[in-house]
This record gives C-alpha cells, sequence and structure tokens, in this order.
C-alpha cells in the first residue's frame, strides 16, 4: 500500500468537510463561504461603464421619473430634486450624494450567527431563485406552487452548505389568498430556515411593515435592527 494520500480519501481534511462535520455536530447547517480568488469577470470594459451612467443621469435630469407615490415627491423634493406635480428630476449631484451613501460592504445577518454573510468585496452569496409560480415534480407533472413547496424549498436551502442566502418565496403559494401569503411565506422562512433571507420584491409598504415587525420579533426589538441588515429585497424601477 502506498504511503501517499489518494485523491477523495485518506486524511479527512479541507475547510468545506470540517464546516460540515462541526454542522452536524451542533445541529446548526452552515454555509460554506465562498471567496472570489481572481478578478471578477468583465462583460463591458470602464468605458462602457462610464457611457451608461452618464446616459443614465441625462434620462434622469432631462426627462425625470413619475412617481404615483406623493410621499416619495415629497421626500425627494425635501433631498433637493426638481418636482414638477408628479415628475421628479434629480441632478448628477444628488444622484452621486445617494450613491455614496451605500456601503460597498457590509455583513448580511442571520437567526444564527454562525451563518452571516458577508456582502461585497471579494465574497460571493449564492441564494436560489425565487418566485416562479409553478412547481415541475420529479415525474414531470407542473403544477401551482403551494405553502408546503414553499416549505419544502426552504427546508432544502437551508440544510445546503452551498446556499448562503435563502428565498422569501422559493415558489408562489398559490393555494393561500394574496393578502395574507406573504405573513405564511415569512413565517416559513424565519421558522425552517437559520440563514440571511433574501425577499425578492416587497409588494407594498403594508407588506414592508410586516416583515419589519416579524424580524424584530426574531431578532429582539427596533433597535436590534438598527443599521444591522437582516434581509435584502429586490427593486423594480418599473
Amino acid at each position: 500500500m502506498s504511503g501517499k494520500t489518494q485523491p477523495g480519501r485518506g486524511r479527512r481534511g479541507g475547510r468545506r468537510e470540517r464546516l460540515q462535520r462541526e454542522s452536524a455536530a451542533d445541529g446548526a447547517s452552515r454555509s460554506v463561504p465562498i471567496i472570489l480568488r481572481s478578478a471578477p469577470l468583465e462583460l463591458i470594459n470602464a468605458g462602457d461603464i462610464d457611457r451608461i451612467h452618464d446616459a443614465s443621469v441625462e434620462i434622469l435630469e432631462r426627462t425625470g421619473v413619475v412617481f404615483s407615490s406623493d410621499e416619495a415627491v415629497t421626500r425627494f423634493r425635501v433631498e433637493g430634486a426638481r418636482v414638477d406635480g408628479q415628475r421628479v428630476r434629480i441632478d448628477a449631484g444628488l444622484l452621486e450624494r445617494a450613491l455614496e451613501s451605500a456601503p460597498a460592504e457590509y455583513t448580511l445577518r442571520a437567526r444564527n450567527e454562525a451563518n452571516d454573510v458577508h456582502i461585497g468585496g471579494k465574497h460571493c452569496a449564492v441564494m436560489p431563485g425565487g418566485g416562479p409560480p409553478f412547481v415541475r415534480g420529479l415525474d414531470g407533472t407542473r403544477r401551482a406552487g403551494t405553502l408546503a413547496d414553499v416549505e419544502r424549498f426552504t427546508r432544502l436551502s437551508a440544510m445546503a452548505p452551498e446556499i448562503h442566502v435563502v428565498g422569501r418565496k422559493p415558489v408562489e403559494a398559490q393555494d393561500l389568498p394574496v393578502p395574507v401569503r406573504h405573513l405564511h411565506c415569512w413565517r416559513t422562512v424565519l421558522s425552517e430556515a437559520d440563514k440571511p433571507v433574501q425577499s425578492g420584491f416587497v409588494n407594498g409598504r403594508a407588506e414592508a411593515l410586516d416583515a419589519l415587525e416579524m424580524f424584530s420579533i426574531v431578532f429582539g426589538g427596533e433597535d436590534a435592527l438598527r443599521n444591522r441588515p437582516v434581509a435584502h429585497c429586490s427593486v423594480n424601477v418599473n
């Protein structure tokens, strides 16, 4: 027998294997961090990025954006934007100040501190897709998603070391009424997984406030949430 360790056999080691053994020992489901060792793939060069940015600024300054929310329009006016009715025009200075207020890197907190995720820099976070209305079974059948599917997909994400952030709605729970659907889905991801959460689209102010109240309960009060991110959501300007 050779004294050399064969690939995939022999000595048990490696950071991934160690984390998985520790997770099994303490009952936790820890994610394995991904840190990029090389430069990210650049699909367009810096000059193209600058041209896209300059064109975007020109549209915001000249054409502006129409907001249906009076509260949003008032906020923009207070911050110095030019407002004409519901149309808001944002100049380059206001846009740059807003961009400077966004951190380049931060930590996304989890219910289990061992699963906190660093966002930005050379760190890469993986999460499943979110929001599909249908589920395709192992037998190939296609059907509407249900809350039971949300629960199953959440548990799979919670168990997988390769998944860092779970989705609030890995599938639409179409068996629940729309006005209360988000409540059941939030409860599911907060109780079935101890990783950070990505909400996808937040369907209005009411859902956002419901989610914040639920996170406040989980993390120990409103003060525990201030300047300490616990969830992501997507923003669509449409």
